[in-house]
């Protein structure tokens, strides 16, 4: 039942991502208290460091504080699947099929690009280990 609430909750976030490039609060709450029933820290130190470097990227590509949100949801959470180099490959695969379809569907990439279902993805991948 765990499982399925967590597919449900992480496909509602990508869908209303990718409809309205929006990724709510509540949304983030709702799931850092799924993820907080079954913990999978890392060292705090090394947590917060990710975060720093994930903070001023987002600064820097002007990436939406929702997608940093979640993506902190899921780190402080479950910092031993997201600072994995699988996590990392996985998730850049992810980004370029996003941005492929993107190019395809819109024939550019002026605007934004949700990146929810590009976060979600492969953390549900490892974390279900699939």
């Amino acid at each position: 039942m765990y499982l399925l609430v967590l597919l449900a909750l992480s496909l509602h976030i990508a869908i209303v991502d990718l409809r309205t490039h929006k990724i709510t609060n509540r949304s983030n709450l709702l799931l850092a208290v799924l993820l907080l029933l079954r913990p999978n820290f890392s060292k705090i130190s090394v947590v917060i460091l990710a975060f720093l470097v994930a903070f001023v990227i987002t600064v820097l590509l002007k990436i939406g504080m929702g997608d940093l949100k979640l993506w902190s949801v899921l780190l402080f959470s479950n910092g031993e699947i997201l600072l994995t180099l699988r996590y990392l490959n996985l998730m850049a695969v992810a980004l370029t099929l996003l941005l492929a379809l993107t190019v395809i569907r819109h024939r550019t990439l002026s605007g934004s690009v949700p990146l929810a279902p590009v976060i979600l993805a492969p953390f549900l991948l490892l974390y279900l280990a699939i």
